[in-house]
């Protein structure tokens, strides 16, 4: 395993560029924007990302290019930035909510689409928008082999658990308990989803980091470092990383689960290694991978992509089913590594998911094929070619029946059908 992670961060470019932090603390609104416009997809991210709180109109008006952009964190951070415009300067967002609404529509990667719904809700009183999206998530389904399926419970984005998301976002500081119950109620239509406002969102999150500033190692720090990151300001990266430094097992899965809710690409070579760590207890190293793989997709993160791939390949032939997977064997990884392989959306690796589509294994919410599915269908049309080729060659093992071709086949054109329609 250690050569595998030799081999891949050898192959990491480095993201240069000032540090978006010390930009933000200055108030460097112009030196943010510049740093928006780089190339590289995580400088992007991370300058993007604070630019929101230090001048509004700035985000407003740098949105659109960034939006535009296909890389899934450039467009998480950047309506991030956009949330935080919003519930200051709503005038300034306003007029971008016909575009809100075509992200929202038009990307299926969940993470994007959270946020997107997110500033709809902010800008919107009723947050009809934002429901009207949560709800669609119940209806979802895709056709295969077995007929209809729901994508909805794949890593658990039905429609409660996308209210609670929101609920997380827009407000910090309440707690599970009262997000879960916001978001039932929300959801069934018996109440509001109430966004803080400026001042008691401040309020909030300082509170937050009062108490996740105190250390220690206690369940009540490590909820409110979590819920603190989930928000996402560049500035509380080195805190988490910092305390992640001394972390037991049970607080080190808390924070592997952080770092991809504060979405800082920073954080990829440090979950690749949660991925591969050979050091680990199997009960304990199968939840960091499983937490690891989920939290490279909410980054979003095209360098996420090089861990991703080789771990697939290793939970299949080391892992699974094998005396020590302990969880592994009901929630297996391997369909945490598709779903984020379909967050980050890269379709170079569309013919490695696709070689998936005849595997009927999984856990109890879908088979792995239905998560490739939804992954390649997550990509976009640049997959097709990919899906392709893995169809030229056939299920991935030797001796395969013909059934397992016919199933491949079968969900291969689904995908492809949905694609060209220009879903």
């Amino acid at each position: 395993m250690s050569s595998i992670l030799g081999r891949i961060r050898a192959r990491l470019p480095a993201a240069l560029g000032p540090d978006p932090v010390r930009l933000a603390a200055r108030g460097d609104a112009g030196g943010l924007a510049r740093e928006a416009r780089a190339a590289d997809s995580d400088r992007a991210a991370r300058a993007v990302a604070p630019l929101g709180r230090v001048e509004p109109r700035a985000a407003a008006e740098i949105a659109p290019s960034l939006l535009a952009r296909p890389e899934a964190g450039v467009r998480r951070a950047t309506l991030r930035a956009l949330l935080d415009a919003a519930l200051a300067r709503p005038d300034a967002v306003r007029p971008l909510a016909p575009h809100l609404g075509e992200v929202l529509a038009g990307d299926r990667r969940r993470e994007v689409q959270l946020g997107a719904a997110a500033v709809l809700h902010a800008l919107d009183d009723g947050g009809q928008k934002a429901r009207a999206w949560a709800l669609s998530l119940g209806d979802e389904r895709l056709r295969s082999w077995v007929g209809e399926e729901e994508t909805g419970p794949l890593m658990e984005f039905d429609p409660e658990g996308a209210a609670m998301r929101l609920a997380q976002v827009l407000r910090p500081g309440e707690g599970q308990a009262s997000w879960r119950r916001s978001a039932s109620d929300w959801i069934a239509g018996r109440g509001e989803l109430r966004v803080l406002g400026a001042e008691e969102r401040l309020a909030s999150v300082g509170a937050l980091r009062a108490r996740a500033l105190q250390g220690g190692h206690d369940r009540e720090g490590w909820e409110a470092l979590v819920n603190l990151v989930a928000l996402g300001d560049p500035a509380d990266f080195d805190l988490l990383v910092e305390r992640l430094r001394s972390a037991p097992g049970p607080a080190l899965v808390q924070g592997v689960k952080a770092l991809g809710l504060h979405g800082d690409p920073r954080a990829v070579p440090m979950l690749g290694h949660r991925i591969f760590d050979p050091d680990a207890d199997p009960e304990l190293g199968f939840a960091l991978r499983r937490h690891a793989a989920t939290a490279l997709g909410r980054v979003g993160s095209p360098r996420g992509v090089p861990f991703l791939l080789p771990a697939m390949r290793m939970e299949e032939d080391e892992w699974e089913g094998r005396p020590g997977a302990g969880c592994g064997v009901i929630f297996p990884v391997r369909a945490n590594l598709l779903w984020a392989l379909g967050e980050v959306g890269a379709s170079s690796a569309a013919e490695a998911v696709a070689s998936q589509l005849a595997d009927e294994s999984g856990p109890s919410t879908g088979g792995f094929y239905l998560y490739a599915m939804d992954a390649l269908l997550k990509m976009g049309p640049g997959a097709v070619p990919g899906i392709r080729r893995a169809l030229e060659r056939g299920p991935p093992r030797t001796g395969e029946s013909r059934h397992a071709a016919e199933r491949m086949r079968v969900h291969g054109a689904e995908v492809i059908r949905i694609l060209s329609r220009g879903r």
